[in-house]
């Protein structure tokens, strides 16, 4: 069942209801053509909207300028039943770093699924040029998909996530994963994070989760390329089994934020440390995401 509650063609954004009542946030430019084109899926992290992410982070500039359709998703709070809140009542993701919880979560999947098919039915998008980008637990729930439905992404971005699912045989599209030297919640070597709010958090350390990308992608043990700049460090595997390839990039200033000069988040610095301007996250993850296209896609503009 999918319910539109607000839309304009035109270019505004519509808000279309899926699933589980769960809202996407679709922008679509003004002077769009009415061929097929690209669909940037952006799940946003925990103190974020499916509205507010698009803004935030600049996609609806991005898709104006570059040509696609941007749609926002957001994951239901931790409890359900209250008013989702930054710290107290985050939004969170099945991205599969939680222990199995008492009462059964929402399938992330399946509403990421319907969005598609949502937005597809209302916008000519070309199935071939399906990406999908997350930040937090959304950038890990951006890695589960690239697991588990790797047939519908051309391309995937993750900023701040972790994998957390097992591998299930299939070959992961391309990945771009970006993180942040100096976040305090997704520190680098991983182990215990201790914050207001946060409980038991231990992440893997992020050597670990390029390494399980680098056999899922089948990718050579070494990077093909790697530059190192006082801020910034790259790393590019490539060519990986089919064409694949595994892009890293590490922001060595940014604390647990989106990159670029607008990536502040709904989070204080003193739980998520420093923003930074070294990469503009969203422009970077479009330079990626535009050079990927399964079968039946061409390359974006």
């Amino acid at each position: 069942m999918v319910a539109v509650s607000a839309a304009n063609p035109a270019g505004a954004a519509e808000t279309i209801e899926v699933a589980d009542g769960r809202p996407v946030a679709v922008h679509r430019p003004a002077d769009a053509p009415d061929t097929p084109m690209p669909l940037v899926l952006v799940l946003a992290g925990g103190g974020d909207t499916a509205e507010d992410v698009l803004k935030r982070q600049g996609w609806t500039g991005t898709a104006d300028a570059s040509g696609f359709v941007a749609a926002g998703l957001e994951a239901m709070p931790a409890d359900p039943g209250a008013p989702a809140q930054p710290l107290r009542n985050p939004r969170v993701w099945t991205d599969g770093s939680a222990p199995p919880a008492a009462k059964p979560r929402p399938d992330d999947v399946a509403y990421v699924r319907a969005a598609i098919e949502a937005v597809s039915r209302r916008h000519p998008i070309d199935p071939g040029r399906i990406y999908a980008v997350g930040f937090a637990d959304g950038g890990g729930m951006v890695q589960r998909l690239a697991v588990e439905m790797p047939g519908r992404l051309a391309a995937a971005a993750s900023v701040a996530g972790h994998l957390h699912v097992p591998g299930n045989g299939e070959r992961p599209p391309p990945l771009l994963l970006i993180f942040g030297g100096s976040d305090p919640l997704v520190p680098l070597n991983g182990g215990q994070v201790s914050a207001p709010g946060i409980s038991d958090h231990r992440p893997p350390a992020v050597l670990a989760t390029v390494g399980r990308w680098i056999a899922a992608l089948g990718c050579p043990d070494a990077p093909a390329a790697a530059v190192d700049g006082p801020r910034v460090e790259r790393r590019l595997w490539a060519p990986c089994a089919g064409g694949g390839e595994l892009a890293v990039v590490l922001v060595r200033d940014l604390g647990h934020h989106w990159p670029g000069s607008g990536g502040g988040g709904p989070l204080p610095a003193r739980l998520a440390g420093p923003t930074s301007d070294a990469v503009d996250g969203t422009a970077e993850i479009w330079t990626f995401l535009r050079r990927h296209a399964r079968t039946g896609g061409a390359a974006a503009r």
